[in-house]
Order: structure tokens, then C-alpha cells, then sequence
């Protein structure tokens, strides 16, 4: 993977992150416009993360992001809690997954990105949750992931 191809996924979520958190906050997060283009920057971000992992396997897809919470821990830092949506081609079903997030950009650089994403509970496995099923996350928090991604170091 070059550095112009993550250049190419990191620059949209620093630009839509730092959109939203120069926004008024929306107490409805399900309906926040802004929150929801970053949902989908993350996902772009996330899915390329995990097909270079073989763990997540090649017939496995995400197919977005639906918040829980978003956070403003600074004006340039984000921890955001959500429920991954996936699938894989011969279950023609789809599953929902915990995703836990911080993002942090920089002031001096409008490209740089630190991020952490954390996703999938490792004491329930993959797929043990249908998309549309009731959720306990992240009410009840994940004590363990199965993948961590952090930002590579420059």
C-alpha cells in the first residue's frame, strides 16, 4: 500500500472530522449530517484495515457505521462508540459489531490523523449478532477486541 493510497483515505475523514467538531453538537446523533459523513470516512478507513488483515478474511465486507455516541474530547480530538455493519457473501446475512474510535487531528497540518480503532468483541466472536437485533453496546463495554488498528507513526 503506498503512502498516496492512505493519504487518499485519511485526508476526507481529517477534513470531515474536523467538520464536525467545529459544529454545534446535535443532541440527536442519529440525525447529525456531519456525524454521519464521518461514519462514513471511518468505515472507508476501517474496511481497508481489515482486508489487510487475514484474520477478517476476503469474502467478509462492512457496509457502515451506525453511531452511539460521539464525544468531543478536545477541539481536535473525537471518541466515538458505534455498531459496525457486515457481511459475508455466503451468509447473505448481516451482522453488527462494536466499534470504539478516537481520532485526533492536527491544528498545524490539515492531513495529519492519529487514530485508534478497536472493533469486535473477542469474548463473542464474529457474527454472533444479527443487523437489527438488540444491542447492549456500548452500555455494557468491550473488555476485549478482536482487531486494534492504530495510526502508523510518522
Amino acid at each position: 500500500m503506498s503512502d498516496r493510497y492512505d493519504l487518499d483515505l485519511t485526508t476526507p475523514l481529517v477534513t470531515t472530522t474536523r467538520r464536525y467538531l467545529q459544529q454545534e453538537p446535535n443532541e440527536r446523533i442519529s440525525v447529525d449530517e456531519n456525524l454521519r459523513d464521518l461514519c462514513v470516512r471511518l468505515e472507508v478507513l476501517l474496511a481497508q484495515l481489515l482486508r489487510s488483515d487475514e484474520r477478517w478474511g476476503r469474502y467478509k465486507s462492512t457496509d457502515g457505521i451506525m453511531p452511539c455516541t460521539a464525544k468531543r474530547v478536545s477541539s481536535t480530538e473525537l471518541e466515538l462508540t458505534g455498531l459496525v455493519i457486515w457481511m459475508a457473501d455466503s451468509a447473505k446475512r448481516e451482522w453488527v459489531e462494536p466499534l470504539f474510535a478516537t481520532i485526533r487531528i492536527s491544528d498545524a497540518s490539515p492531513v495529519a490523523l492519529d487514530y485508534k480503532l478497536f472493533f469486535g468483541n473477542a469474548e463473542l466472536g464474529l457474527g454472533k449478532r444479527s443487523y437489527g437485533s438488540s444491542q447492549d453496546f456500548p452500555q455494557v463495554p468491550v473488555a476485549a477486541w478482536v482487531f486494534e488498528f492504530d495510526s502508523p507513526r510518522l
